[in-house]
């Protein structure tokens, strides 16, 4: 339908000046047949000359393009969207006034899109710098900061996501928890980003699954976008994996961090933000699904007693790992041996 109503306006737009109706009137209608969204408004003008898309645009946009804007979705109402959700959007600015962002336990994923100015993108250790037409992630939890470059400006539109399905959905399209990258066809995220601002800001009674819809499409589109993934260096991904395959081998007997940290030669702190850029779990957590793992092999297959079962997996205090084994697998090691017998 849209398709049909597309091809009047496009003759409508290339008739004869004194058979035009009123330039208002177009636009009106552009915007009720598109829903205001500027991707699909860039559909329907597919075909006209590019003079004639830049004047028509400049009328059909919702939002002053110079002006911070933001919708905000209340988590307790969106009940319905488990898997994916979006929390938060906006457009940024970074000036002198403003000159840097700090992310620090943020409980959201971000995904931003460098809409104009320069700036450097801060994690794991190092830094990568940005430019228009670039898109930039990080996880939640993650620390990581955001500043302008001697050119004084640095403006970003930005989304927040969350939802139960995320660390799948991350590792499927966006393939690293915190990176930036350069893109094949930067038009096409700013204007996806920008349809789910604006319908993040609506009205609509399906705002908030709209936008869900929205930024399941941003994430394919990121995903076919990416030109090359930018990482701060290569040793810091190095040094990842000898930290993780030293906790794969040495798992049961560890009880603190620093027992890792001094094998493999790095600082608690350094441990744990190489496991917040490159991995879903920190650190400790990960030690703790191991042990949580072998513990189920050996309730299922062993007779020992879970207080062996706990010792043999260095834990002095039963309670706690009765405790962990219940956030871990959902249930009481012993009710967990009953129900596996």
């Amino acid at each position: 339908m849209l398709a049909c109503q597309s091809i009047g306006i496009r003759e409508g737009a290339r008739s004869k000046r004194g058979d035009n109706p009123p330039l208002i009137s177009t636009l009106q209608t552009l915007k009720s047949l598109c829903s205001g969204h500027s991707y699909y408004i860039r559909l329907a003008l597919d075909g006209h000359d590019d003079k004639e898309v830049v004047q028509l645009l400049k009328h059909v946009r919702t939002f002053d393009p110079t002006e911070d804007i933001a919708f905000e979705f209340d988590v307790s109402r969106i009940v319905d969207h488990k898997s994916l959700a979006v929390r938060w959007g906006a457009r940024e600015v970074l000036t002198y006034e403003r000159p840097s962002i700090r992310h620090v336990n943020y409980p959201f994923t971000f995904i931003k899109y460098v809409v104009r100015g320069s700036g450097v993108f801060h994690f794991g250790g190092g830094r990568v710098a940005l430019t228009p037409g670039m898109a930039f992630w990080s996880k939640e939890k993650t620390l990581t900061r955001l500043e302008i470059t001697e050119e004084g400006l640095l403006v970003n539109y930005v989304i927040m996501l969350f939802g139960e399905d995320l660390a799948r959905l991350r590792r499927k399209y966006l393939h690293e928890s915190v990176c930036a990258t350069e893109l094949h066809d930067p038009r096409q995220i700013e204007a996806i980003m920008e349809d789910l601002i604006l319908e993040g800001q609506g009205a609509s009674d399906c705002r908030e699954e709209n936008c869900t819809d929205l930024a399941m499409v941003l994430l394919r589109r990121l995903d076919s976008n990416i030109v090359s993934i930018r990482r701060p260096n290569k040793l810091a991904r190095r040094t990842y994996w000898r930290c993780k395959r030293y906790i794969e081998a040495n798992f049961a007997h560890i009880n603190e961090l620093g027992q890792v940290a001094d094998a493999c030669s790095v600082t608690v702190p350094y441990l744990c933000r190489l496991f917040d850029q490159f991995d879903d779990l920190r650190p400790y957590q990960y030690i703790t699904t191991l042990k949580m793992s072998k513990a189920q092999r050996l309730l299922t297959t062993t007779q020992d007693t879970v207080t062996d079962i706990a010792r043999a997996l260095s834990y002095k205090d039963l309670q706690l790992f009765s405790r962990n084994f219940k956030i871990v697998c959902g249930k009481s090691p012993s009710r967990y041996r009953k129900d596996h017998a």
